[in-house]
């Protein structure tokens, strides 16, 4: 056995005695050892939604079906990465993935332009989602995870997470995917050097 081999099942034997060393801890001991990690993330990411609706994908366009939806708002001012939020909202909104208000129609409750406008409500239904996760602050140095008791770096991050469907004329959810990832406000967030970030989507249907 090489000896990077031996030096590697040593280290995960320490993690592991540390891991079931944290399984025995309360759930007071465990909030006292979140507490004392000096940099580290302070609550959910807030963002700003408003009510508006989604066309599922393989839904026939021509049915106008629409399921109401809370979805980013078009100003993302008060949230907590704003410029991240925006970027997103942007994305979806330039895209057509998303809609707040039905095209051609004054309201969606009636009949509006040459058709009328069906609407559902299914709550449990899976909306296809968007999931972009930015560095807001890069770590000067390693920490010691309160579970492992290895070493990592421990960036502070914030994640934007909205549904999606596809256009009023329609497409492929992965057409949707590629024009959501090509959209201005995207790439220009995923190009940055400073705040590196990724991004993820999560398929119609999938929790």
């Amino acid at each position: 056995m090489a000896y990077r081999a031996i030096s590697k099942a040593v280290a995960l034997a320490n993690a592991h005695t540390a891991y079931l060393a944290w399984l025995a801890k309360n759930p007071g001991e465990r909030s006292a050892a979140y507490e004392a990690i000096t940099n580290k993330k302070t609550g959910k990411d807030k963002i700003s939604r408003t009510a508006g609706f989604i066309i599922p994908f393989g839904v026939n366009v021509a049915s106008r079906v629409y399921l109401p939806r809370q979805v980013l708002a078009t100003s993302q001012s008060t949230a907590t990465n704003s410029a991240l939020a925006g970027a997103v909202a942007s994305a979806l909104n330039t895209t057509g993935a998303t809609q707040r208000a039905f095209p051609g129609t004054a309201s969606p409750y009636g009949t509006g332009g040459s058709a009328s406008y069906e609407l559902s409500v299914k709550k449990d239904f899976k909306f296809a989602r968007v999931s972009v996760k930015q560095i807001t602050t890069v770590a000067t140095q390693k920490s010691n995870s309160r579970i492992t008791n290895n070493l990592y770096q421990k960036n502070v991050t914030s994640t934007v997470t909205a549904p999606f469907g596809q256009i009023v004329g329609g497409e492929t959810e992965v057409a949707a995917v590629e024009a959501i990832t090509a959209s201005e406000s995207i790439a220009t967030i995923l190009a940055s050097q400073t705040q590196k970030a990724s991004i993820r989507f999560i398929a119609e249907g999938s929790k």
